[in-house]
């Protein structure tokens, strides 16, 4: 957690300060959501948090967040992709 984890997506302070206001904003709205959707929003906020602060250069942030994105629409369940 130190180190080149500061080098390549910034400080923690700035960080957690991102992810603070983020979740404000979101936070009325996600208790209407279903576990399985209120977890990958959890994980898309972290996602773009991190490529706010300096972590945008980061494939992998964008896969992830669309990643985060299928789970919700698929409930939780990547392997049956029939279900809506």
């Amino acid at each position: 957690m130190t180190g080149n984890g500061t080098a390549g997506y910034g400080s923690y302070d700035t960080f957690a300060q991102i992810y603070g206001d983020l979740r404000e904003v979101i936070e009325p709205q996600a208790q209407k959501l279903n576990w399985q959707q209120r977890t990958s929003i959890e994980m898309i906020l972290f996602k773009i948090t991190r490529i706010l602060n300096k972590g945008a250069t980061h494939q992998d942030n964008w896969q992830d967040i669309a990643g985060y994105a299928l789970l919700a629409l698929l409930g939780g369940d990547l392997h049956n992709s029939t279900k809506k």
